[in-house]
């Protein structure tokens, strides 16, 4: 599929939205492509995307989790830990022993 063949597709689709189909089918007809191709190709598209979002669906159920459990375990952790941005070395997260620490430090 050549960059005109996918401007000339993207052409038609557009008068499709506006719902031109006269128009659409002239302008696919220049490349010898039938409404009924387009459409096709347009559904196994959709159908494509459809497993795709459900995949990044899957994935972000998993991330969740794996997140929930992270911090779960980040949280009970019995010494001291944070978690420090490379680039800035701000704190982004701690636990309660960093937290208790860091007050005792400076407390004394």
């Amino acid at each position: 599929m050549t960059k005109a063949s996918d401007q000339i597709k993207a052409d038609a689709i557009e008068a499709l939205r506006k719902g031109r189909i006269d128009t659409a089918q002239d302008i696919l007809s220049r490349e010898g492509i039938t409404l009924a191709e387009l459409t096709h190709e347009l559904l196994v598209y959709q159908a494509e995307l459809e497993i795709q979002t459900q995949e990044l669906r899957d994935v972000n159920v998993r991330f969740e989790s794996s997140s929930r459990r992270f911090q779960q375990l980040f949280k009970a952790l019995p010494q001291p830990a944070m978690i420090v941005e490379a680039k800035t070395g701000h704190v982004i997260d701690f636990n309660r022993q960093a937290e208790r620490s860091t007050v005792n430090l400076f407390s004394s």
